[in-house]
């Protein structure tokens, strides 16, 4: 059954930060988040949250402030099976607890455009709210037959449900950090290779800043960059690949002489030009010597190598991990359990049982560490044995961290226990202030385990604390679906008009909330002029999380909400829009949208051209057939055709590159090579130039995937490495 709930646009940003609504004295109960709500007029008598079975249209009378009428359409049998039979009078009931607000078992109505608009304007960039997009938050309340808010009777003495909201946020915030953790968790090689690259940073920007320096810094900076190669899977493939090719090369009779040739090649100077032809023929990439660095920019594009090989390295690891179903954590009432974890387990249950907060740790650490001490020493003891706990590693580390703590000079190792757990606690007191500060410590310390000490951080934050930034990893559908069944072991509750199944499976809604490409859809809207491109695109994205109904349906009804009745031309927009963006693997179809459309010539390339469709054929690249040691690089047989192979040449600053910054990059390559078929030169210029404008502020119809990726940096790194692929001096 629905349920409508009157408030104020005042509480936007509390709703969707919490995705709750609780009862009014409550909020003042909360440790963290919003801890007023802005009640209407008309129900400020009650202390119960008020729910009317049909829509109410209500006015909020409040001059100097921006606050407006929302209403919020709810519907969740688990929920509400408790009330909803009874009503205080006709077509009202209250609820004495909190109710969840979901993306799915929710729709918020404003009742102007304007309200909207000037309600959401900073809502939408509040890193507290981490499901916005996901939400359905409708301009105007039209569609619904709202009646007039009655005149209600107040009940005397009606008692509200215990406070919990303090807890399932602490709880909410462990499954989220938990979450987090094991996709942060690395191996021993990884975990290493992290704090390789903190160290060379650190070393690479103080030289950025100070070239001369080298001669303080340049033996460090050579051993840690020695090490660093031994252990970048970059590298390693690279040098394996190598290897391979040149006793391809060789053959086995001539293999066992590579070291004098290489001698040989290296005393006529020759050496340097051949490795490097080599490396470009047979796609190896290799981080220079220490001793080829010699300017800011040298220090700069080897730091910029450096993050991007790391980055490459844990995504190919992240990417092996099978998905979480968190079977590793229990919920027991008040209680959450990670298996094989009584020591986190008990710092946890502490945290949470002594409303500990970020705040209180950072302005009294020695007390937190006295009261984490007394909750698990009594563990330790039971584990090791009393008999043995006065002469234990365990004993001796717990009292050097309290040094440490008193007295920061006194040096602590971190790692100088073999406990997981102990070096998480340990690492929690220390840095447990900050998602940021635990991540570092982690990487400096080399830490393989990541959940416990995240986990620890989420139990003292909070899920209403955490920004939406450090979740971004894990924030979709089935992230929510999965922790709210483990929170609360229901599926949610799902708006009957949207999607008639409530048994939704993660999948399922993960699968719905992904149907259409933001990216592509935006490009077309623009190419046709169409106004609201990212109010729409937002819209639809939102319609579609919440709805099984097929995209055209949701398509009109994003229209609907989005667009006012008079925008009549802007809707054809949209309408032949969804046209070319489901056409767009066919040419034959696309081009008959596109002929038959008033748009220009020059739009209809633009669209064609974005989605890989040309209309001139390239040739391909002819190939020497027979290779050899060092042959010439494959290039074009002839510099007049020019209709040659326009693909983008693989680069090391194009590795590990998301797949639509590197779409956006294979289109500018190709468009740019119609414009200078003849000079190779010419089109890398043009190119880069491109890229780089796009980089800082998109094009004339706004941002693309190389906006703040392709940086000043980006385009001195990739025009020297074009030049140096295609032999250019």
């Amino acid at each position: 059954m629905k349920f409508y709930i009157p408030t104020s646009s005042l509480n936007m940003d509390n709703l969707l930060q919490s995705e709750c609504i609780l009862p009014i004295s409550h909020y003042v109960q909360r440790l963290s988040g919003y801890k007023l709500y802005e009640q209407i007029e008309e129900l400020r008598p009650f202390n119960a949250i008020v729910l009317f079975k049909y829509p109410v249209q209500f006015t909020i009378n409040d001059v100097g402030r921006y606050n407006y009428p929302v209403l919020i359409e709810f519907e969740d049998d688990v929920q509400t099976q408790d009330f909803y039979e009874n009503e205080i009078q006709d077509g009202v009931c209250i609820c004495s607890h909190t109710l969840n607000l979901t993306p799915t078992n929710c729709c918020f109505y404003f009742f102007s455009e304007q309200a909207y608009k000037i309600t959401l304007v900073n809502t939408r960039s509040n890193k507290s709210i981490k499901y916005y997009n996901n939400y359905s938050i409708v301009p105007n309340a039209n569609k619904l037959e709202a009646r007039q808010l009655p005149k209600l009777t107040s009940i005397p003495h009606y008692e509200v449900g215990v406070f919990e909201d303090e807890i399932i946020d602490k709880q909410k915030g462990v499954l989220y950090a938990y979450l987090l953790g094991e996709q942060k968790s690395v191996n021993h090689d990884l975990a290493v290779q992290l704090r390789l690259t903190q160290d060379i940073y650190n070393i690479l920007t103080s030289l950025i800043s100070t070239p001369s320096s080298i001669t303080v810094f340049g033996e460090k900076l050579l051993f840690l960059l020695d090490e660093y190669k031994k252990i970048d899977l970059t590298e390693r493939n690279s040098t394996e690949q190598f290897e391979v090719n040149l006793k391809n090369e060789l053959g086995n009779r001539f293999y066992f002489l590579k070291e004098c040739l290489i001698g040989f090649l290296k005393n006529i100077n020759c050496w340097d030009y051949i490795f490097t032809s080599l490396c470009k023929k047979w796609g190896c990439y290799f981080l220079p010597q220490v001793s080829e660095l010699h300017t800011k920019n040298d220090y700069l594009r080897l730091r910029s190598d450096i993050e991007k090989r790391t980055a490459y390295a844990v995504n190919v690891f992240q990417k092996s991990l099978p998905p979480s179903t968190l079977n590793d954590i229990s919920m027991n009432g008040n209680i959450i359990s990670i298996s094989n974890a009584p020591l986190v387990n008990a710092v946890i249950d502490y945290v949470i049982k002594n409303k500990q907060t970020v705040e209180r740790l950072y302005a009294n650490r020695l007390g937190f560490y006295m009261g984490v001490m007394e909750t698990i020493v009594p563990i330790l003891k039971g584990q090791i044995g009393e008999i043995n706990w006065e002469k234990s590693k365990e004993r001796a580390y717990i009292n050097n961290l309290h040094a440490f703590i008193n007295d920061p000079a006194i040096h602590f190792g971190i790692n100088s226990i073999d406990n997981i757990e102990l070096k998480s606690i340990a690492a929690f007191i220390l840095k447990g202030q900050s998602f940021n500060d635990c991540m570092a410590l982690c990487k400096m310390a080399e830490f393989e385990n990541y959940r416990y000490i995240l986990s620890l951080w989420g139990s003292l934050c909070g899920y209403l604390e955490m920004n939406k930034d450090a979740l971004s990893d894990i924030l979709n559908m089935s992230t929510y679906s999965l922790i709210y069944k483990k929170l609360y072991g229901k599926n949610m509750g799902i708006l009957s008009h949207d999607i008639a199944n409530s048994n939704c499976s993660s999948e399922e809604i993960e699968k719905q909330s992904c149907k259409f490409s933001k990216e592509e859809l935006s490009f077309i809207l623009e190419s046709v002029n169409f106004k609201e491109v990212y109010q729409f695109v937002n819209k639809l994205e939102s319609v579609l999380s919440v709805s099984s109904k097929p995209i055209n349906e949701c398509f009109e009804d994003a229209i609907n909400e989005t667009l006012s009745k008079k925008a009549k031309k802007q809707k054809e927009l949209a309408c032949l829009s969804l046209r070319i963006y489901q056409s767009v693997d066919n040419y034959d179809a696309i081009c008959s949208i596109l002929e038959k459309a008033n748009l220009t010539k020059t739009a209809q390339k633009n669209i064609l051209r974005h989605f890989g469709h040309n209309e001139e054929k390239k040739d391909k690249i002819k190939k020497q057939e027979t290779p050899s040691l060092f042959p010439e690089m494959n290039t074009p047989t002839s510099i007049t055709n020019q209709n040659t192979s326009n693909c983008l040449p693989n680069i090391p600053s194009f590795v590990g590159l998301d797949k639509k910054v590197l779409r956006r990059l294979e289109q500018n390559w190709s468009f740019t090579a119609s414009k200078y078929p003849n000079s190779k030169e010419e089109h890398i210029r043009f190119f880069v130039n491109l890229c780089k404008k796009e980089g800082l502020s998109g094009n004339v119809k706004g941002p693309t995937s190389l906006t703040y990726i392709f940086t000043q940096e980006m385009a001195y790194k990739v025009e020297k490495e074009l030049l140096a692929y295609y032999d250019i001096r």
